[in-house]
Protein backbone atom coordinates (compact mmCIF):
# COMPACT_ATOMS: atom_id res chain seq x y z
CA UNK A 1 0.00 0.00 0.00
CA UNK A 2 1.71 3.16 -0.89
CA UNK A 3 -0.10 6.36 1.09
CA UNK A 4 1.06 10.06 -0.53
CA UNK A 5 -1.55 12.65 -1.14
CA UNK A 6 0.19 13.14 -4.66
CA UNK A 7 -2.08 11.57 -7.31
CA UNK A 8 0.87 12.14 -9.73
CA UNK A 9 3.09 10.14 -7.52
CA UNK A 10 0.51 7.43 -7.12
CA UNK A 11 -0.20 6.51 -10.22
CA UNK A 12 3.72 6.82 -11.19
CA UNK A 13 5.21 4.99 -8.71
CA UNK A 14 2.08 2.25 -8.87
CA UNK A 15 2.08 2.02 -12.76
CA UNK A 16 6.16 1.88 -12.35
CA UNK A 17 6.23 -1.39 -10.24
CA UNK A 18 3.25 -3.32 -11.16
CA UNK A 19 5.42 -2.99 -14.65
CA UNK A 20 8.62 -4.16 -12.56
CA UNK A 21 6.55 -7.26 -11.91
CA UNK A 22 6.14 -9.19 -8.18
CA UNK A 23 3.82 -6.11 -7.27
CA UNK A 24 0.40 -4.81 -6.90
CA UNK A 25 0.41 -1.63 -5.22
CA UNK A 26 -3.41 -0.44 -3.29
CA UNK A 27 -2.97 3.43 -3.68
CA UNK A 28 -4.39 5.71 -0.38
CA UNK A 29 -4.56 9.32 -0.18
CA UNK A 30 -4.83 10.14 3.51
CA UNK A 31 -3.79 8.63 6.98
CA UNK A 32 -7.43 7.96 7.89
CA UNK A 33 -7.90 6.09 4.10
CA UNK A 34 -4.82 4.17 5.47
CA UNK A 35 -6.09 3.09 8.97
CA UNK A 36 -9.44 2.29 7.05
CA UNK A 37 -7.93 0.17 4.73
CA UNK A 38 -5.95 -1.76 7.70
CA UNK A 39 -8.76 -2.12 9.25
CA UNK A 40 -10.74 -3.87 6.32
CA UNK A 41 -8.62 -5.80 4.48
CA UNK A 42 -5.94 -6.50 7.49
CA UNK A 43 -1.80 -6.47 6.98
CA UNK A 44 -0.10 -5.57 3.56
CA UNK A 45 3.79 -7.24 2.66
CA UNK A 46 4.53 -3.69 2.58
CA UNK A 47 3.28 -0.18 3.82
CA UNK A 48 5.56 3.01 1.63
CA UNK A 49 4.12 5.85 3.69
CA UNK A 50 4.46 9.70 3.09
CA UNK A 51 4.77 11.83 6.70
CA UNK A 52 3.41 14.74 4.39
CA UNK A 53 -0.25 14.58 4.33
CA UNK A 54 -3.33 16.21 4.77
CA UNK A 55 -3.09 15.52 8.38
CA UNK A 56 -0.22 15.52 10.40
CA UNK A 57 1.96 12.28 10.78
CA UNK A 58 4.12 12.03 13.78
CA UNK A 59 5.74 9.21 15.51
CA UNK A 60 2.58 8.43 17.32
CA UNK A 61 0.38 8.06 13.81
CA UNK A 62 3.79 5.93 12.38
CA UNK A 63 3.40 3.83 15.43
CA UNK A 64 -0.28 2.98 14.95
CA UNK A 65 0.73 2.47 11.24
CA UNK A 66 3.02 -0.06 12.14
CA UNK A 67 0.58 -2.25 14.55
CA UNK A 68 -2.27 -2.17 12.92
CA UNK A 69 0.12 -3.70 9.69
CA UNK A 70 1.48 -5.88 12.03
CA UNK A 71 2.04 -8.67 9.82
CA UNK A 72 3.71 -6.52 7.74
CA UNK A 73 6.06 -4.36 7.38
CA UNK A 74 6.15 -0.53 7.00
CA UNK A 75 8.53 2.15 5.61
CA UNK A 76 8.84 6.10 5.67
CA UNK A 77 8.78 7.32 1.81
CA UNK A 78 9.40 11.17 2.16
CA UNK A 79 11.73 13.52 0.20
CA UNK A 80 12.43 15.68 3.93
CA UNK A 81 12.63 13.27 6.75
CA UNK A 82 14.76 13.97 8.85
CA UNK A 83 17.46 11.74 10.68
CA UNK A 84 16.16 11.61 14.44
CA UNK A 85 12.60 10.95 12.87
CA UNK A 86 13.39 8.29 10.74
CA UNK A 87 15.57 6.97 13.78
CA UNK A 88 12.29 6.89 15.87
CA UNK A 89 10.43 5.43 13.83
CA UNK A 90 12.86 2.97 13.43
CA UNK A 91 12.57 2.43 16.98
CA UNK A 92 9.21 1.58 16.92
CA UNK A 93 8.91 -0.73 14.35
CA UNK A 94 9.53 0.79 10.83
CA UNK A 95 11.54 -1.41 8.81
CA UNK A 96 13.52 1.32 6.69
CA UNK A 97 13.43 4.92 4.96
CA UNK A 98 12.86 5.40 1.51
CA UNK A 99 13.64 8.77 -0.11
CA UNK A 100 11.53 10.61 -2.94
CA UNK A 101 15.03 10.88 -5.00
CA UNK A 102 15.30 7.46 -5.75
CA UNK A 103 14.79 5.78 -9.06
CA UNK A 104 12.27 2.78 -10.03
CA UNK A 105 14.39 0.05 -10.24
CA UNK A 106 16.54 1.57 -6.61
CA UNK A 107 12.81 1.68 -4.71
CA UNK A 108 11.69 -1.75 -6.18
CA UNK A 109 15.23 -3.65 -5.48
CA UNK A 110 14.48 -2.07 -1.52
CA UNK A 111 11.38 -3.14 -1.09
CA UNK A 112 11.88 -6.65 -1.83
CA UNK A 113 15.11 -6.10 0.07
CA UNK A 114 12.78 -5.05 3.01
CA UNK A 115 9.67 -7.89 2.32
CA UNK A 116 13.02 -10.21 3.53
CA UNK A 117 11.88 -8.80 6.62
CA UNK A 118 15.55 -6.48 6.49
CA UNK A 119 16.06 -2.96 7.27
CA UNK A 120 17.07 -0.74 4.83
CA UNK A 121 18.45 3.13 5.22
CA UNK A 122 20.05 4.91 2.16
CA UNK A 123 23.81 4.18 3.39
CA UNK A 124 24.82 7.95 2.82
CA UNK A 125 21.84 8.87 5.07
CA UNK A 126 22.87 8.57 8.99
CA UNK A 127 26.68 9.45 8.28
CA UNK A 128 25.68 12.48 6.51
CA UNK A 129 23.41 14.10 8.88
CA UNK A 130 24.36 12.58 12.01
CA UNK A 131 28.22 12.05 11.95
CA UNK A 132 31.08 14.47 9.72
CA UNK A 133 31.59 15.88 6.26
CA UNK A 134 34.90 14.88 6.43
CA UNK A 135 38.24 13.36 8.48
CA UNK A 136 38.76 17.09 10.15
CA UNK A 137 35.19 18.44 10.59
CA UNK A 138 32.76 19.12 13.10
CA UNK A 139 29.18 17.48 13.43
CA UNK A 140 26.35 19.39 12.41
CA UNK A 141 23.74 19.05 14.88
CA UNK A 142 20.29 18.22 14.45
CA UNK A 143 19.25 21.77 15.16
CA UNK A 144 21.72 23.36 12.69
CA UNK A 145 20.77 21.11 10.07
CA UNK A 146 17.36 22.11 10.06
CA UNK A 147 18.25 25.90 9.60
CA UNK A 148 20.84 24.36 6.86
CA UNK A 149 18.15 23.24 5.18
CA UNK A 150 16.31 26.32 5.33
CA UNK A 151 19.98 28.17 3.81
CA UNK A 152 19.75 25.67 1.02
CA UNK A 153 15.63 26.77 0.20
CA UNK A 154 17.29 30.23 -0.23
CA UNK A 155 15.20 31.79 2.72
CA UNK A 156 16.30 34.60 4.98
CA UNK A 157 16.62 34.68 8.60
CA UNK A 158 13.42 36.17 9.63
CA UNK A 159 11.82 33.56 7.48
CA UNK A 160 13.39 30.63 8.92
CA UNK A 161 12.65 31.94 12.63
CA UNK A 162 8.73 31.96 11.47
CA UNK A 163 8.85 28.60 10.14
CA UNK A 164 10.47 26.98 12.74
CA UNK A 165 9.50 29.00 15.90
CA UNK A 166 13.05 30.17 16.75
CA UNK A 167 14.13 33.43 18.19
CA UNK A 168 16.23 35.48 15.34
CA UNK A 169 19.41 35.31 17.65
CA UNK A 170 19.09 31.50 17.62
CA UNK A 171 18.59 31.62 13.82
CA UNK A 172 21.90 34.23 13.39
CA UNK A 173 24.04 32.01 15.85
CA UNK A 174 23.17 28.94 14.05
CA UNK A 175 24.00 30.16 11.12
CA UNK A 176 27.99 31.18 11.96
CA UNK A 177 28.09 27.96 13.52
CA UNK A 178 27.41 26.15 10.54
CA UNK A 179 29.50 29.01 8.65
CA UNK A 180 32.18 27.86 10.98
CA UNK A 181 31.72 24.02 11.06
CA UNK A 182 32.12 24.25 7.33
CA UNK A 183 34.68 26.64 6.70
CA UNK A 184 32.14 28.93 5.04
CA UNK A 185 32.83 32.45 4.62
CA UNK A 186 29.59 33.01 4.42
CA UNK A 187 26.00 31.51 4.04
CA UNK A 188 25.62 31.29 -0.02
CA UNK A 189 29.48 29.32 0.43
CA UNK A 190 28.01 27.23 3.27
CA UNK A 191 24.72 26.25 1.17
CA UNK A 192 27.57 25.46 -1.89
CA UNK A 193 29.91 23.04 0.43
CA UNK A 194 26.54 21.71 2.05
CA UNK A 195 25.46 20.34 -1.20
CA UNK A 196 29.04 19.31 -2.97
CA UNK A 197 29.18 17.16 0.36
CA UNK A 198 25.77 15.48 -0.18
CA UNK A 199 24.28 17.09 3.50
CA UNK A 200 21.29 18.95 1.48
Amino acid sequence: MLVDDHQLILELISESLEAVGSFSVTCVQTLEGAFQELSDHGSFDIVMLDIVLPEAVGLQEVKKVVELNENGQVIIFSGTATETFVQNCLDVGVSGFIPKTFTVDALSSALKFVATGQKFVPANFFTYRGGKLGKDRYCISEGEFEVLQKLAEGLANKDITNMLSLPETTVKMRVRSICHKLGAENRTQAVLIAQKSGLV
